[in-house]
């Protein structure tokens, strides 16, 4: 169940325990002068951070199908989800605040 899995990961926090058990790992083993998984770094980080993309999928799927959509492309062998309805998420902060300023632009004219 998507849902229960979503709610379990934000009520127990998962991802900062995870990253703060990884800083830990990582900095025992800088102090004996070896990487935390003997080979490198920079994969476990590449794990950590594949992890997060998963679960931000899954949160994504938990919105409304009018919200957004799940494109799968099979060259770059991507799977994204697009956010068409921004609206949803910015109801609790809109109602909360006195003002919102939305700005947007680009680097180019």
């Amino acid at each position: 169940n998507i849902f229960r899995l979503s709610e379990f990961v934000r009520e127990s926090k998962l991802f900062f325990k995870v990253s703060g058990y990884y800083e830990v790992c990582t900095a025992k083993a800088q102090e004996g002068g070896t990487s935390a998984n003997g080979a490198g770094a920079p994969l476990e980080v590449e794990k950590l951070v594949s992890l997060n993309a998963v679960m931000d999928l899954l949160f994504a799927l938990t919105n409304n199908e009018e919200d957004g959509r799940v494109i799968v492309s099979r060259e770059s062998e991507e799977v994204k989800f697009v956010m068409l309805n921004a609206a949803t998420h910015f109801e609790a902060l809109v109602e909360e605040a006195h003002a919102v300023v939305l700005a947007g632009g680009t680097l180019q004219p």
